[in-house]
């Protein structure tokens, strides 16, 4: 270990290492983990000013490889079974087995963001939706309204399809938003993660944000939303299509409505 300079070469260093028992984890680097582990401790006490120990740091690791190993382990498909002689020809037909698929990465560690700003309390949820055209490709309109004196903001997103019917409405509100962009961005991310619930396949994302669409469509970023665009940009992966369009405010007043609505509560007085 005296010979590591630098990041890389610890990361190809501890590749190869072994996990000793009693651990239980056998078949994937628990030193990277690890490292993931005490990355995570590390923005928690950044941006959280949240201290952990090295303990649970290390518990937290063996406990997330042991489910990404267990994830990994595939079914044995059994060997073929012939199905009963026919009998005019007195012969057998084969059932084939059905191809392996390997399991996806545990849900848990698939779209764990980078915590990059400090994180917002969530208030309840409201969501609206009847068929869902699975196959058919969505058009999802989002906006938000944002309170300067509070800094709190509600969204709304609705999903409609090519002739107009709307099959989901949803709205939720947030505290502590740190302005009128990031709440737009934190609308547009809760929309995408409602339609990725919903196993759409295509989606074109429809906001009257010109600056929150011209960062994504040109797949730049800035300090206040880095954490923000890394979470659509991992939601985004889950359809086969997903753009982003900038429509007028006009074009947008079902979403707008939606989102004033949901922060109407927040601003009445007590």
């Amino acid at each position: 270990m005296d010979s590591v300079t630098s990041v890389s070469q610890l990361l190809c260093l501890v590749r190869n290492l072994q996990c000793l028992p009693p651990a239980g984890v056998s078949h994937t680097s628990l030193a990277h983990w690890i490292l993931w582990f005490l990355w995570k401790a590390r923005n928690l006490l950044v941006f959280d000013n949240r201290s952990g120990s090295e303990a649970d740091s290390l518990s937290k690791a063996i406990l997330a490889a042991k489910e990404w190993q267990s994830a990994q382990a595939v079914t044995k498909v059994p060997p073929p079974l012939p199905l009963p002689a026919d009998p005019t020809t007195e012969t057998f037909t084969t059932v084939l087995p059905l191809p392996k698929v390997s399991p996806p990465l545990p849900r848990t560690e698939a779209l764990i963001p980078i915590p990059l700003t400090k994180v917002l309390p969530l208030l309840p949820r409201t969501e609206v939706h009847t068929n869902v055209p699975h196959a058919e490709e969505v058009f999802c309109f989002t906006d938000a309204a944002w309170i300067a004196s509070s800094s709190s903001c509600g969204m709304g997103w609705i999903f409609k399809t090519h002739d107009q019917r709307v099959i989901h409405r949803g709205s939720s509100t947030r505290l502590h938003t740190p302005s009128a962009l990031a709440a737009e961005a934190l609308s547009l991310r809760e929309a995408l993660s409602a339609a990725s619930r919903m196993d759409f396949n295509s989606i074109k994302v429809l906001s009257d944000s010109k600056v929150l669409i011209s960062l994504l469509t040109t797949e730049t970023t800035t300090n206040e939303l880095q954490g923000i665009l890394h979470d659509i940009a991992l939601l985004r992966r889950s359809f086969i299509s997903c753009s982003f369009h900038f429509i007028p405010r006009k074009l947008n007043f079902l979403a707008d409505v939606l989102a004033k609505s949901a922060l109407a509560p927040l601003n009445s007085p007590v």
